[in-house]
């Protein structure tokens, strides 16, 4: 854990260097927290450790303010990211309690949480969670219109927080629960101001139905493909589409299939015509099947459900009409979904 802490502490304040001064304010406001701890809870070690940085970070900073004169780098970067690590480890073994030592972490909540939020964003949007991009906070904030000059302040103000409550959190005088609930709710006022889409969609999926929604719908087909399995007519596999068709977010489904045609509408059909989208699946050669869904309901789930047509609809059928069966041989290459 010693060596997971120091390789994302180098790497998260890395990432937050991406705007002149923030890395060095930042680095301060961690560096201050830990020397003010230390100095107050009689840990000389900590604050000997602390205050070296603190004072090189200081001088730096006059030079690194936007506009920067002279710049830290990736080398740079990372050995101010390495030595905070180092110090938050001290300033942790220092700490008599469990939520003490939650406070050099709350110290680094700003790259902490940056990183964070790079890592879960690019994982939610199925991308490389090394990929680039420009959805950091300080990018976030730019973004909203304000200056670079204007970020940094902002980004001072919160590290100055959040390093305010890690000296009150560490200094075991004061009740841990004010603390970290303080801590959660600025955090949540953040991601709100921030208003990262992959949080919203992420929200929607598990607080909004949608992911009870798409696990329905998914049982659906997976109890459709058991009964198109164990079906021994045409019949009967047209009986299962019919009783799962509502739960897979259907409108109306129309199977022709040699020169006969079935019909189902699970409660939308002719008056909400104009309100839904269509999909025509071919079952080889023997017919297709039509599928209409209202807009915005169940795209997921009739995707799957064409799938499960193709791989297990299309083959029972063939079973059913020797004259499908040599038409799918013929052509099984040159059919495509459309």
């Amino acid at each position: 854990m010693t060596i997971i802490w120091l390789v994302g502490c180098a790497n998260a304040v890395n990432l937050i260097d991406g705007l002149d001064g923030v890395a060095a304010g930042i680095g301060i406001c961690a560096c201050g927290a830990a020397l003010v701890s230390g100095l107050l809870g009689g840990k000389g070690a900590l604050a000997l450790a602390a205050a070296p940085l603190l004072g090189a970070l200081l001088g730096f900073l006059i030079y690194n303010f936007s506009p920067a004169s002279i710049f830290m780098g990736d080398c740079g970067s990372n050995t101010v990211g390495f030595l905070l690590g180092c110090i938050t480890i001290l300033w942790a073994r220092t700490c008599a309690s469990l939520t003490g030592m939650a406070a050099p972490v709350i110290a680094l909540a700003v790259p902490i949480l940056d990183t964070s939020l790079a890592i879960v964003r690019r994982f939610l949007r199925n991308e490389s969670i090394f990929a680039a991009d420009r959805g950091h906070i300080h990018h976030r904030l730019l973004a909203r219109g304000f200056t670079p000059r204007r970020v940094a302040w902002i980004l001072y103000a919160g590290g100055g927080f959040f390093a305010c409550l890690a000296i009150l959190l560490a200094g075991g005088s004061y009740s841990g629960a004010p603390v970290l609930a303080a801590f959660a709710i600025v955090i949540w006022l953040a991601l709100r101001y921030l208003r990262y889409v992959e949080f919203d969609s992420l929200g929607r999926v598990f607080f909004k139905g949608v992911l009870r929604g798409l696990v329905s719908a998914e049982v659906a087909v997976r109890e459709v493909e058991t009964a198109f399995r164990k079906a021994r007519s045409i019949e009967e596999c047209w009986m299962a589409v019919e009783s799962h068709g509502s739960r897979l977010g259907l409108a109306r489904a129309t199977m022709r299939i040699y020169g006969r045609t079935f019909v189902a509408d699970f409660g939308g059909g002719a008056e909400t015509a104009g309100e839904c989208w269509s999909l025509r699946i071919p079952l080889n050669g023997g017919g297709a099947m039509d599928l209409e869904a209202p807009f915005g309901a169940g795209s997921t789930a009739v995707a799957a459900f064409a799938d499960c047509l193709r791989t297990a609809m299309v083959p029972k059928l063939e079973s059913f009409h020797p004259q499908m069966a040599f038409a799918a041989a013929a052509g099984r290459g040159s059919t495509r979904l459309r």
